[in-house]
């Protein structure tokens, strides 16, 4: 069974929106995701399991957080590729320098 959720910035970091998370903005994408067919919904769900347990695991989350404080690569899960900063990074950074996050 896949998620369905509505869209905010970000989410692309964490999951693939239609590939292992369904965004619904309108009433219209809600009723288009609950007539998807079941491979379709079997296949979301899949790959939003396999995400979830190769990146968002607590972990994962440890071993990243790690990295992100030694100021190392992030790696695969980072959301984004070489060189790119992870999405809890700026979230870190900001808390580090007394900021709330935005």
């Amino acid at each position: 069974t896949p998620i369905v959720t509505d869209g905010w910035e970000g989410l692309d970091a964490f999951f693939t929106p239609g590939e292992e998370i369904v965004v619904a903005r309108t009433t219209g994408d809600v009723l288009a995701a609950l007539d998807m067919s079941d491979t379709q919904r079997q296949r979301i769900g899949r790959r939003a399991r396999a995400r979830a347990l190769d990146c968002h695991t607590a972990d994962v989350r440890a071993q990243e957080f790690e990295r992100i404080v030694g100021d190392t690569d992030v790696g695969h899960c980072s959301g984004g590729g070489a060189g790119e900063s992870h999405a809890a990074a700026g979230v870190l950074e900001r808390a580090a320098a007394g900021r709330q996050p935005a």
